[in-house]
């Protein structure tokens, strides 16, 4: 049985729209975004446990948002993960190099597994700050297992006031209204625009 030149180009179409196109290449972008702004802040951080998930769990939100929607989390966090460890990081050994995969994977994962849809309500808002909370704080319950399992990492030095952890929950919520807060602003500004 014979396609025609018509049925090809239909089933091509609905193979990969140009949506879904648009959707991996903005996932793709976010995750190479992520790894880039990791590597330029590496030395100019807060120094504060859990102070990157501000910008970590906005572009991990945001390109839920804007990207190729259902895993897109998921996708972006082992792409960045990778990324990370093969580029960057090769130097450190198989363990800790799946526990940097780990850490970035699961941020994603919780992303997706919990997101909840983008309203302009102060209830996203709130919700968005409580996703990236979740994930911060997991990406580093992730990391201290893996530091524990090769062997360095102190549970005591950090869990000795559960400060690192209050601060990743901190700093995750932050995160996330600002992801929030990008997504308003722009949403607003269009509509300003499109009524001038």
């Amino acid at each position: 049985m014979k396609l025609s030149s018509a049925s090809v180009r239909n089933i091509t179409d609905e193979s990969v729209s140009p949506s879904v196109l648009r959707g991996i290449i903005i996932t793709f972008l976010f995750s190479i975004g992520l790894v880039m702004t990791r590597q330029a802040l590496a030395s100019h951080g807060l120094r504060i446990p859990g102070s990157s998930g501000i910008y970590w769990m906005a572009l991990l939100l945001l390109n839920r948002h804007y990207g190729m929607g259902k895993g897109a989390g998921t996708v972006m966090g082992l792409v960045a993960g990778s990324t990370t460890w093969l580029f960057f990081s090769s130097a450190i050994g198989f363990g800790a190099g799946i526990g940097l995969v780990g850490k970035y994977f699961i941020a994603g994962f919780i992303v997706d597994l919990i997101y909840r849809k983008y309203e302009s309500t102060w209830l996203t808002g709130v919700s968005w700050g409580g996703i990236g909370a979740a994930a911060n704080a997991l990406r580093f319950i992730v990391h201290a297992m893996v530091k524990t399992w090769t062997g360095t990492f102190s549970w005591a030095l950090i869990f000795g006031k559960w400060n690192a952890l209050g601060t990743h929950i901190l700093f995750g919520f932050l995160g996330g209204v600002i992801a929030f807060g990008i997504v308003f602003a722009s949403l607003s500004l269009r509509e300003k625009l499109q009524y001038k």
